[in-house]
């Protein structure tokens, strides 16, 4: 924020959307459930996942540090519908391309299909929840 919040005179507003805590939070869960099968184990090893999604809470030291009165911060669910498997699957290796590299390309599909198994119905429908971060400051 103190980056941003110096481009601001007094009383100048700043409004950003982070990717908040709760994101795609059931998502997270089954690859979790998936990196320790056994039949995944062995690409997981040592493996940390480094998603960090900020809570309205831990924005208030960096909105003070920033000489920013926070007039909004919340947290907005959006679902978000895909009208594919494959276009669900294409955004998962994207977004959570961290564990999806971990797979052989040979071993790809069945991937997707453990983890389908676990997130929803192989055959759908293909939802996810983001969940945002919405701040609203203003500069003092």
């Amino acid at each position: 924020f103190p980056v941003m919040a110096r481009h601001l005179r007094k009383g100048g507003c700043l409004h950003v959307w982070f990717l908040g805590k709760g994101n795609g939070e059931h998502i997270h869960k089954c690859l979790r459930k998936l990196a320790v099968q056994a039949q995944w184990k062995d690409y997981f090893g040592g493996f940390q996942p480094n998603y960090y999604f900020v809570s309205p809470r831990s924005c208030d030291p960096w909105l003070s540090a920033a000489h920013l009165r926070k007039n909004r911060v919340d947290l907005v669910d959006q679902p978000i519908d895909f009208p594919s498997r494959e276009i669900f699957l294409q955004w998962l290796q994207w977004g959570w391309r961290a564990y999806w590299e971990r797979i052989p390309a040979f071993r790809q599909e069945e991937f997707n299909q453990d983890f389908l198994k676990l997130y929803a119905s192989p055959e759908g429908p293909y939802r996810a929840h983001l969940v945002w971060l919405a701040i609203d400051a203003t500069k003092f």
